[in-house]
């Protein structure tokens, strides 16, 4: 049995604007297994990108706790979880988030050059298949391009983990199975556990499990005993 990489126990989040609150996340547990690649499933407004906020520790919970190897991460410092982001996280969102003034490899290098123990960006930017798009600035490439960046730029520090926020959202179905199939590559050959925030319900045939959202409540986990590639996927 794979030990577990990232759990959050009874975790939730409430906004409060006067008298009213918003409970956009209600308590629930999550775990991440190592070497898992999950989708986390849901529409619009169930809760998903907050529950990635709060497992990439990029916002903190109303209550509960989250732990990672088993260590609790809700009561560190900013500056602790900026540590923790640094060492064991990549990042990849819907609109890519690359810097316009440097060019694919420079974006890569970038990250590269503040990792203790990176991939090399040249063969990160192999890794994706963009080698020969490596001095072309992001306005330059294709969205499919630009997305395929920065999982170049989320695998060149060689972290434990990698979520994805939607990272198929903006692209035709051609472009994101080329998106999915960089992430695939990356899951087995450095074995990086992956959580995929998606709407889309045909990814889900790509994960080990899959956790469906609604109303900021987890309602379903189940786990993919028809593990599909995502050339095999029927859009």
């Amino acid at each position: 049995m794979p030990s577990i990489l990232l759990e959050a126990k009874q975790i939730c989040k409430r906004y409060t604007s006067g008298e009213i609150v918003v409970e956009a996340l209600h308590p629930l547990d999550f775990k991440l297994f190592q070497g898992e690649l999950i989708v986390v499933l849901g529409p619009s407004g169930s809760g998903k990108s907050t529950l990635m906020n709060i497992l990439s520790t990029l916002d903190r919970p109303t209550t509960g706790s989250l732990f990672f190897n088993g260590q609790p991460l809700t009561d560190k410092t900013e500056n602790e979880l900026s540590l923790f982001r640094k060492e064991n996280l990549g990042l990849v969102f819907q609109f890519y988030n690359l810097i316009p003034t440097l060019t694919a490899l420079e974006n890569i290098q970038l990250i590269e050059s503040h990792s203790p123990s990176p991939v090399k960006s040249e063969d990160a930017l192999r890794r994706v298949g963009l080698w020969d798009r490596r001095d072309h600035f992001p306005s330059e490439l294709s969205g499919g391009e630009q997305q395929r960046i920065a999982i170049a730029r989320a695998l060149v520090k060689r972290p434990l983990m990698i979520m994805c926020d939607e990272p198929t959202g903006a692209l035709d179905v051609e472009t994101g199975v080329i998106v999915l199939q960089a992430l695939e590559e990356v899951h087995h050959d450095f074995g990086i556990s992956i959580i995929l925030i998606t709407h889309n319900a045909t990814i889900a045939h790509i994960s080990d499990r899959t956790v469906r959202m609604s109303g900021g409540r987890v309602v379903d986990i189940s786990t993919n005993r028809q593990h599909l590639l995502a050339r095999e996927l029927q859009w």
